[in-house]
């Protein structure tokens, strides 16, 4: 997304929310292959099904010739309820902010999802949890996953092997119950006339711990950004606000919706949005100077472990406490992500350079957490930004509470001369002026692109139960990280 902060589809952040029966053009250069999954940025919308998986091949994939076929496979977390009816529960002063645990688990947004494969062949599995609270632990019975190393072991072509995803449990408080069934289970097909079993018990949970993603090295091995020129260090809190309801904090605030988007007034204020204060209070704004290499430390002052994400950039994990590798090992690269968990009472360290100029938030990717207040604005190189954005209409911003009337503000790129403009008043019509570039795409749907572990999955062996672990096959692929992720990723 560097270069078109504005197509990132945060709402009140990056753009106005899209009214109903309305449209909105995502305009934007597809030039990172990789598996990613998009999703509604409003009113906690994305549990209840706005939301989907994005696939961008590498027409050059050095890989490509190691296997046969792609499976394409989502693991979430389901509500029976509906998202409104349950945030109106969770909003409440004796609710103590006990997260509400989701009725069941999903593969590929149903039960008993069953893929067909054939003996003797590879395949390539890209995996996302598109779940709006807990954790996946996955894997397939009988047979080892890799991540790029190759596995010449023989498969045994005789039976179905039970697909299982698995919550986290860790994501759950102690005060609140538990779902009854925390698998979900699909089947590896290789007789359709077989029975399908039940998976095993897993019993040894420590197994699925075996693969800790910061002893993973980067495909192009990025050597550790340095020196910084800024660190900053944000404390994860929880404290009661004046509405009688704890809130979760980043340092001393709880992210409120602005009346006007953050990218509105980045554009609006000239130099003077190189200022904090010129952004509302609270959204927790951070203004770096564009080039800076910056060094964020997140301090998790509490049991529960958060996936935090920062749009806009695959940031280098420098240091995680309470993890099986806890530094870089000497020597190595260190792994980059857009997704890292920050565990119950631990911190972690990542650094950045400030090459994006944009409006990009960080929050945290459980959802009841990132709707209770667990967000941040990080801008990005706003004078910059001046240069290559515009707001067609600057005045319309001293009214705040106007400016995301339908059609009233436009944000327009100098670069490309390009429009993505929304228009309440005549249903779904499409309202965007596109100047076509190579690799465009256009989606209507509010997308926030993260990436994921794509897997290998390869011939089993009759003696092993372990995969082998490397890095990840392509390069997007690899720098980023599944949101929602369990340990490991």
């Amino acid at each position: 997304m560097n270069g078109t902060s504005q197509m990132d589809g945060t709402s009140y952040v990056s753009q106005c929310a899209v009214p109903p029966g309305s449209s909105f053009v995502y305009n934007f250069k597809a030039d990172q292959a990789g598996t990613y999954w998009y999703h509604s940025h409003e009113k906690s919308q994305y549990p209840d099904g706005l939301r989907g998986m994005m696939v961008i091949s590498d027409p050059e994939d050095p890989y490509k010739a190691q296997y046969d076929q792609e499976i394409v496979i989502s693991i979430s977390d389901w509500y029976h309820g509906q998202m409104p009816d349950l945030l109106l529960k969770f909003d409440q002063p004796d609710n103590r902010m006990r997260d509400i645990t989701p009725d069941s688990n999903l593969i590929n947004d149903t039960v008993g999802a069953k893929f067909e494969v054939v003996p003797e062949r590879t395949y390539l599995v890209r995996l996302a949890n598109i779940g709006g609270f807990v954790g996946q632990y996955f894997w397939i019975q009988n047979h080892a996953m890799t991540l790029l190393a190759e596995d010449e072991a023989k498969e045994d072509a005789t039976a179905n092997f039970p697909i299982v995803s698995r919550m986290d449990t860790g994501s759950f408080s102690s005060h609140v119950p538990w779902p009854k069934n925390l698998d979900a289970v699909a089947w590896l097909t290789y007789d359709t006339e077989a029975d399908f079993p039940d998976p095993d018990v897993l019993e040894d949970k420590e197994s699925a711990y075996a693969l800790d993603d910061m002893a993973l090295e980067p495909l192009d091995k990025q050597p550790l950004l340095e020196p910084v020129d800024r660190t900053l260090a944000i404390d994860i809190d929880m404290k009661t606000q004046e509405d009688g309801i704890i809130h979760w904090l980043f340092n001393t605030i709880s992210y409120r919706t602005p009346t006007l988007p953050s990218l509105f007034a980045a554009l609006a204020t000239g130099p003077e949005a190189t200022d904090p204060k010129s952004f509302e209070r609270s959204t927790q704004t951070f203004v770096m100077e564009h080039g800076q290499i910056i060094e964020v430390t997140m301090n998790n002052k509490h049991m529960w472990k958060h996936p935090l994400h920062l749009h806009g950039h695959n940031f280098q994990v420098t240091k995680r406490t309470k993890g099986l590798v806890e530094t870089t090992p000497e020597g190595r690269a260190p792994m980059r992500r857009d997704t890292i968990n920050v565990n119950g009472h631990g911190w972690v360290a990542f650094r950045f350079r400030a090459d994006n100029p944009g409006v990009w938030l960080l929050h945290c990717h459980m959802e009841w957490h990132a709707h209770s207040g667990l967000k941040a604005t990080f801008v990005e190189a706003p004078l910059q930004l001046q240069q290559r954005l515009r707001l067609s209409n600057v005045s319309a911003t001293l009214d705040p509470s106007k400016a995301c009337d339908p059609g009233r503000v436009q944000v327009i790129s100098s670069i490309e001369e390009s429009v993505g403009v929304f228009d309440g008043t005549d249903g779904l019509t499409r309202h965007a002026y596109l100047h076509p570039t190579p690799l465009l795409i256009a989606v209507i749907a509010l997308i926030c692109s993260l990436g994921l572990i794509c897997a290998y999955l390869w011939r089993r062996s009759a003696g092993t139960q372990e995969g082998i672990y490397s890095r990840v096959p392509m390069v997007d692929i690899e720098e980023n990280d599944k949101p929602n992720a369990a340990e490991p990723p």
